[in-house]
């Protein structure tokens, strides 16, 4: 019925950032509570617009970079093997910004119960990568 009404239909493969969580973990050689919350972080950037914008391997990575910063338990600058380009850099670091732009001040996600037991450890009230 689209078509007959003029409209152009393209397939549109999607990708979901959690297949690349597990593999992304293990080569770190996390643990399973990174992998958790790292999963957790991939469910909640669903309700942005990330999957349009930016490639699931960065959303992947980003989860991660994140569940290592609350966890503690990973090396402090490991995504940067991943990110030569200074453009794909940016990327994953306004994608970081924007998960965690969920859970700040007037973000989808305000609650004491969210923001108190996800971000305990980074100052929510700043980016946590500069621009």
């Amino acid at each position: 019925m689209l078509m007959t009404l003029g409209f152009t239909l393209y397939p549109i493969s999607f990708n979901h950032p959690h297949r690349y969580i597990k593999p992304i973990c293990s080569g770190l050689s996390a643990g399973q509570g990174t992998i958790e919350r790292a999963w957790a972080f991939a469910n909640d950037s669903l309700l942005l617009d990330l999957a349009v914008r930016y490639e699931p391997n960065v959303i992947a990575l980003s989860c991660v970079k994140l569940a290592g910063m609350v966890e503690g338990s990973l090396p402090g600058e490991w995504h940067e093997v991943f990110f030569k380009d200074g453009e794909k850099l940016k990327a994953f670091n306004d994608c970081c910004n924007s998960i965690l732009g969920i859970y700040g001040e007037g973000g989808v996600m305000e609650s004491e119960t969210v923001t108190k037991g996800y971000l305990d450890p980074i100052n929510k009230n700043s980016k946590i990568f500069a621009d």
